[in-house]
């Protein structure tokens, strides 16, 4: 990633940079994105349009550099395609495109450009699902599974529901679409089942160094707090569609509920585990891009549980939004001027 190449001894060439560009460096896009989301639910209107205007700009560059390395550097592509540690990172360009098309249109009022982007999400979602764990699957040497298992894994399940949660907001009166947002929901809540299931076993039966506490854990609570928007997005759309939709609506409405209920079991026990690494064993807290990991879950709780209270009409949903947003706003800052001050320093 940027940063860590201008860590490195010798100040490498945007050659060089382009060519071993990390496929997740679209958790910016997504992580900027949802902060807007909840700042704009919030009571926070402009800054919500001034970081989807920034957001705008991030996600223009980020696909130039894509490009750039796709037509230059293909093999290199390729290679982080095959590579299980790194190849859950490419569901990032899924859900930071998609959570743009979200903006598009709560803050910047433009569907057509919100559906346009959805079209794109949708075909990044076909080809990186199924490339990523058909060469996880037969990829004839695997790494350590140890090593290669975690929170990022669950980048799958964040990009299948952004493709949920934004079809749902362009299907208009489509039964097509909402039915295809439904399939998405269940699809990625199951596949969410599974690899939190993994995660959970490994996190619990085997040796856990404290360097191994990575940011990217809290997409554990990150990926189910997606769910929960999405799960309420359907439930909205469902009285439109009462022979379809409509006759879940119960299922959908208790299993969105049970998804909130788990993300928020999660929120203490990731703080615990990070007072865990930095104030028991004394790792030093510093600046590294996979914070940005960190930042999308934060803003996506605050999202999920300002739909949840206009849901479930429970105005306490709504008072935990607040907090959450200010929360989410804060971390978003400091690891923004983390990553300015990285890149300064340079």
């Amino acid at each position: 990633m940027l940063e860590d190449a201008l860590q490195s001894p010798n100040k490498p060439s945007l050659e060089q940079f382009v060519a071993g560009l990390n496929p997740s460096y679209f958790s910016i896009v997504m992580a900027t994105g949802i902060v807007a989301m909840a700042s704009s639910l919030n009571g926070m209107p402009a800054f919500g349009l001034a970081l989807t205007w920034l957001n705008l700009a991030v996600y223009a560059v980020l696909w130039t550099l894509t490009l750039w390395r796709l037509i230059a550097y293909p093999k290199k592509l390729l290679a982080d395609v095959q590579d299980v540690r790194k190849s859950f990172g490419f569901f990032t360009t899924v859900a930071g495109t998609n959570v743009l098309g979200v903006e598009a249109i709560r803050v910047l009022h433009q569907p057509a450009f919100a559906f346009g982007l959805w079209c794109v999400g949708v075909g990044l979602w076909f080809l990186f699902t199924y490339a990523v764990f058909y060469f996880a699957m037969a990829h004839a040497r695997k790494p350590d599974w140890k090593e290669a298992l975690g929170g990022g894994w669950l980048l799958a399940v964040v990009a299948c529901q952004s493709c949920a949660v934004l079809g749902s907001q362009v299907s208009k009166a489509s039964e097509m679409l909402a039915l295809a947002s439904g399939f998405w929901f269940c699809s990625g809540s199951l596949l969410y089942i599974v690899i939190i299931a993994a995660i959970f076993f490994r996190l619990t039966l085997f040796d856990l160094d404290a360097s191994q506490v990575a940011p990217p854990y809290w997409i554990n609570m990150g990926a189910i707090s997606i769910t929960t928007l999405a799960g309420t997005r359907i439930i909205s759309d469902a009285p439109k569609f009462p022979g379809t939709m409509g006759s879940l609506l119960p299922f959908f409405s208790g299993i969105t509920f049970l998804f909130w209920a788990f993300a928020t079991w999660w929120i203490p026990l990731l703080i615990l585990l990070g007072l865990w690494k930095h104030a028991v064993t004394r790792l030093p807290l510093s600046y590294t891009p996979s914070l940005w990991a960190m930042v999308f879950p934060l803003g996506m709780y605050a999202t999920c549980s300002k739909m949840m209270e206009s849901t479930f009409h429970v105005h306490t949903f709504g008072q935990i939004s607040s907090f959450m947003a200010y929360v989410a706003i804060a971390v978003w800052v400091v690891v923004a001027l983390g990553l300015a001050k990285s890149v300064i320093s340079r």
